[in-house]
């Protein structure tokens, strides 16, 4: 929004005459001091300022379309066959992958508040093997297969399973804690692929949820 664009315009980005860093910095301070909290990264206008995308932030700065992260991870998990390219991940390194070395399984939903950092994910319940999130879906067949992916903040989420050599990938431009948007979407590509969905990312189903407008 505007007023956060002049606030953050208004922080110095070098030293006014007389002015040492000890000064600056608290002057920045004293202009973000007022966006700090959870409620604050929801609006998109917090990563979309060019401050932010230039900064090093871990875990939280990634930017891209939904296609990008389609290739990117198709580029992960496709077939050593040759006829795309060759994977980015041995299959020995994928297979690691796959393995949950660290799950929250048992744990409810309602047992993340909304300060936990395991609530900025819709599907904070997943377990994770080297760095990516999982979780393992029945496919037509009646096979379970782990996916990889990860999902990002306010809704957006990548998930792909080597075996279907399919990758599906979400983003959205308006953030939300509790995307409608997404788990429909989702429940409808889910339903079209034939697989089954764990509880670990929540889906809802379009026919289920026009049942329960009121007429």
């Amino acid at each position: 929004n505007n007023s956060l664009r002049k606030e953050t315009a208004a922080i110095p980005s070098s030293n006014e005459e007389g002015e040492d860093d000890d000064d600056r910095k608290r002057k920045a301070r004293k202009v973000l001091e007022k966006y700090r909290g959870f409620e604050h990264l929801m609006n998109p206008s917090i990563f979309n300022m060019r401050k932010v995308r230039e900064a090093k932030l871990p875990s939280a700065n990634g930017h891209a379309s939904a296609e990008s992260l389609a290739r990117v991870f198709d580029a992960v998990v496709r077939s050593d066959n040759g006829h795309r390219g060759e994977p980015l991940l041995s299959k020995s390194i994928l297979g690691l992958a796959r393995e949950p070395s660290r799950t929250t399984k048992g744990v409810e939903p309602s047992a993340y508040s909304s300060n936990s950092n395991q609530a900025m994910l819709n599907d904070a319940q997943a377990g994770f093997g080297l760095g990516f999130q999982l979780h393992e879906f029945t496919l037509g067949n009646g096979d379970k297969a782990m996916s990889i992916g990860h999902a990002g903040l306010g809704g957006s989420v990548v998930i792909a399973i080597p075996e279907e050599e399919t990758v599906v990938a979400f983003t959205l431009n308006h953030l939300s804690m509790d995307s409608v948007a997404r788990k429909r979407l989702l429940g409808i590509v889910f339903d079209e692929l034939g697989w089954k969905e764990p509880a670990s990312i929540p889906t809802e189903r379009v026919e289920n949820a026009m049942a329960t407008v009121p007429l």
